[in-house]
């Protein structure tokens, strides 16, 4: 099965990637504001450059993740600046790959959102945002992984496509 060879070939990659994105300091509820905007960042540009592909996917309506990050990186005070999208699928199963890692990073969204509620310095800050709230709609696991099985023809193109998810994620982590 497609879902399982996603998780096991990928592991590598998504404990590096959730390292990187302060899961410690979220869980110790020490997370600094400095640290909060950088994955903010991070998770931005991750977002908008994933989004740019998804949208060639016939018959997938998509949540622009991209655009609540960005009004929480306003509302800090944090200026976007240009970044080039270095992602590179070059077909629907490679975005299907890119799906696959964007909509599971989703998945412990809710979870992050209860933990920046319990750290005090992060208060004032969390209360008005976005991004990692409870009340946010994001796409379904299911039906990403069903959407996923429906639409794939090459296996190893969306596997592909899931470790260049990964990959970019990662440079994305060198810049901020």
């Amino acid at each position: 099965m497609l879902l399982d060879k996603l998780k096991t070939l990928t592991r590598g990659q998504h404990d590096e990637a959730e390292n990187l994105n302060f899961t410690s300091e979220i869980f110790a509820h020490n997370l600094s504001l400095a640290a909060y905007k950088t994955l903010l960042q991070r998770n931005y540009y991750f977002h908008l450059h994933v989004e740019t592909y998804l949208e060639q996917l016939h018959g997938y309506t998509d949540t622009k993740i991209s655009e609540l990050i960005k009004l929480d990186l306003s509302l800090l005070g944090v200026e976007i600046e240009a970044n080039k999208n270095l992602l590179q699928p070059i077909n629907n199963d490679q975005i299907l790959g890119l799906l696959y890692v964007r909509n599971g990073s989703l998945l412990g969204t809710k979870v992050i959102a209860n933990q920046l509620k319990k750290t005090e310095s992060l208060q004032d800050e969390v209360a008005q945002f976005n991004f990692y709230t409870l009340e946010t709609k994001y796409p379904s696991w299911k039906d990403t992984i069903d959407y996923i099985n429906s639409n794939f023809k090459s296996e190893s193109d969306v596997i592909e496509g899931a470790h260049n998810a990964f990959a970019y994620f990662l440079k994305l982590s060198e810049k901020f």
